[in-house]
């Protein structure tokens, strides 16, 4: 209910920084922060992505930043954050390990926000479906169920996202139809797959 005012705020603070004659270097550190602290908080993600949408358009120069993610969602390598616990991982690092993908969680939560937002959600689209095809090609290999039960989770924030938008085919092109074979997979069968995937692809395909 607040967020014409912090609007108004940021952008009073954001006129007395930016200006023509800014260092390039200066302003790729601010867009990045900005970048930053807009793409962290998952549970306001929607509110964050339009404020910060309004941010990007009213200032073209935090554009770059923007892009450059889009490109690393478009080619996945966005997702080489991705951190798996081993069995003789501390307990530490495992702490480390799962802040640093819930972090990663919430940005593609806020990307996938954006994206619908500016009306540019194929980049999204495309993402669900290779990484649904990603746990299809691993779901018959023991040595993919860890990397397997991280993949579901971006699955599961995309196409909750872009649910309004994916089309209910049966075809097998469509990110639908990949969730759904998953959904009838028997994880007895598919040593790849736990039954924590196979019931999360069962969600998504009765959502309504």
């Amino acid at each position: 209910k607040n967020k014409a005012v912090i609007h108004t705020k940021i952008t009073n603070i954001l006129s007395q920084i930016i200006h023509p004659d800014m260092v390039e270097e200066n302003m790729e550190k601010l867009a990045h922060m900005i970048y930053a602290v807009s793409a962290v908080n998952k549970f306001y993600s929607s509110l964050f992505a339009g404020l910060y949408v309004e941010l990007v358009d009213a200032y073209p120069r935090l554009l770059p930043v923007l892009t450059e993610k889009y490109q690393k969602l478009n080619d996945l390598s966005i997702f080489d954050g991705i951190v798996l616990n081993a069995d003789d991982t501390s307990y530490e690092q495992c702490c480390k390990n799962n802040k640093a993908n819930d972090t990663l969680k919430a940005e593609i939560t806020f990307l996938a926000n954006v994206l619908i937002i500016k009306g540019e959600r194929e980049t999204a689209m495309n993402a669900l479906d290779a990484v649904v095809q990603k746990i299809i090609v691993g779901k018959m290999d023991a040595s993919e169920k860890a990397k397997n039960d991280e993949w579901i989770e971006y699955v599961y924030i995309l196409y909750k996202s872009l649910y309004p938008f994916i089309e209910i085919e049966m075809g097998s092109a469509s990110p639908y139809s990949k969730v759904l074979e998953l959904s009838k997979c028997k994880a007895k069968m598919c040593p790849g797959l736990n039954s924590k995937l196979i019931f999360k692809c069962m969600e998504l395909i009765e959502m309504k």
